[in-house]
């Protein structure tokens, strides 16, 4: 392979010219990031060294560590016209999709872009400081509302109601490795769709179902990280067997409760059942008529799907999910084996 003979040097390599490579399988890049390679807010990777800097808490100076938004024309604030024509970097805001959601974002390097530099995609250690939350490595973090990391966000993808309507969450990396001191080592690669917290929400959980009792209405599991905000209005539930029990018998409903924390094998506190038997509404895969769900093996209903679409509204407290046991007939012991997909459908704010 020829050299590119264009000022290199200190491993950098300077030309006004795009070089151009071609191999018959590609390029690889193989690196062994170490946030002991890093200085706090240093980076590696794709980075753009392009436009001014935007108005906000700081005017003077980007924050190294902290994300910005790419904006191109001119901005207004409290009338007066700032920073008319040329492209700017304006700190990240999950108020809005235009402040981040829906624009080119990256990291900033230094305080001046043209510069330090705009990381797009790669790596880099962000300090404590620029963190909000508990880094834990291979997860995922997210724009906040103030241009820092956010780790400990809600995924919307689980409950796009978490966040005040109106906001959006966008997740833009992920944890590669932490130190004692906060500080994390971030594969900082944003996806290009973000998520609006709207008024509608969903909650899907695989439950798996180990407790049995013979006593109607005893609960069997709570639904974990899980709860209806108070005065939603739930407008569909449906659940479907994943795995049969390995009892016979094993016949279960899902409720609301506004007790958080009841045991297995209790009785479910002033429980609104919204799907089941006692459920007005409820059909099945095998009936338009109500039933409960059936798990055990005499029924053979793996794969079935129970379905309401009766509006239910939500009281002034906050509502728990259950599932509980239907009628008497399932006996005391417990099952080993048994798993539902449950999906409920809201319209409420957190």
């Amino acid at each position: 392979m020829s050299r590119y003979n264009k000022d290199i040097y200190e491993n950098r390599l300077h030309s006004s010219l795009a070089p151009f490579i071609t191999t018959s399988k590609g390029l690889s890049v193989a690196t062994t990031p170490s946030i002991d390679d890093f200085e706090n807010s240093a980076g590696a990777g794709v980075i753009l060294k392009y436009g001014g800097i935007g108005w906000h808490s700081t005017p003077s100076a980007l924050i190294p560590g902290q994300c910005y938004w790419l904006y191109h024309g001119s901005n207004s604030q409290s009338g007066l016209n700032l920073y008319p024509g040329p492209p700017t970097w304006w700190k990240v805001d999950n108020d809005a999709p235009r402040y981040g959601g829906s624009t080119l974002i990256g990291m900033a390097l230094g305080t001046v872009p043209t510069v330090d530099g705009i990381l797009l995609k790669g790596f880099v250690r962000i300090p404590d400081a620029n963190i909000t939350g508990t880094p834990v490595m291979g997860q995922q973090c997210f724009i906040s509302a103030n241009g820092v990391i956010a780790f400990d966000t809600v995924d919307t993808t689980t409950n796009p109601t978490a966040g005040t309507v109106g906001d959006f969450s966008k997740v833009v990396g992920y944890c590669i490795e932490k130190n004692d001191d906060g500080d994390a080592l971030i594969y900082f690669n944003p996806e290009k769709s973000f998520t609006r917290f709207t008024l509608r929400g969903e909650l899907f959980r695989e439950v798996d179902i180990r407790y049995a009792h013979d006593q109607d209405n005893s609960v069997i599991t709570q639904v974990s990280d899980t709860f209806v905000p108070a005065k939603s209005i739930i407008t569909r539930v449906s659940a479907g067997v994943q795995t049969l029990s390995n009892l016979g018998t094993h016949e279960i409903n899902i409720q609301l409760s506004t007790t958080n924390g009841t045991a297995a094998d209790s009785l479910i506190s002033s429980g609104t059942e919204i799907l089941g038997a006692g459920a007005a509404g409820t059909i099945s895969t095998d009936s338009d008529s109500v039933s409960d769900i059936s798990l055990g093996t005499g029924a053979s209903d793996l794969k079935d799907i129970w379905y309401n679409n009766t509006l239910v509204r939500v009281t002034t407290s906050d509502m728990y999910v259950h599932v509980c046991n239907a009628g008497t007939g399932n006996g005391t012991t417990n099952s080993t084996a048994g798993t539902i997909f449950l999906q409920i459908e809201y319209y409420g704010m957190d």
